[in-house]
């Protein structure tokens, strides 16, 4: 899930994202090119507005902008074991654990 915070935009990004919304709205598809001129910056400026607001790019922002499904990318493996360790983390045990260690004066 992408976390999208717009507070963390500097002026020129907030512009960025307004110019690109306008734009969005009377174009069908706005390639990054387009984009950089619209907005009168750089393309690896609107590589990292994107990136910054969490996106893994600029396609990734144009299908949030447009309202269509989000590509999903692919977490590693070991992204998925930790969120399930994380989602399964039991803190009894936990305490079952300190209660053990309390419970002897050496360890």
């Amino acid at each position: 899930m992408i976390n999208i915070n717009f507070n963390t935009l500097n002026p020129l990004e907030k512009r960025i994202h307004d110019t690109l919304s306008t734009y969005s709205k009377t174009v069908d598809t706005i390639r990054i090119t387009q984009a950089a001129e619209f907005c009168g910056c750089s393309v690896s400026k609107i590589s990292k507005f994107a990136k910054k607001l969490g996106f893994i790019n600029f396609k990734q922002y144009l299908d949030f902008l447009y309202g269509k499904d989000l590509t999903n990318v692919h977490q590693s493996s070991e992204l998925v074991r930790i969120q399930n360790f994380i989602a399964d983390f039991d803190r009894e045990k936990v305490e079952e654990m300190i209660d053990l260690i309390n419970s002897h004066e050496k360890i």
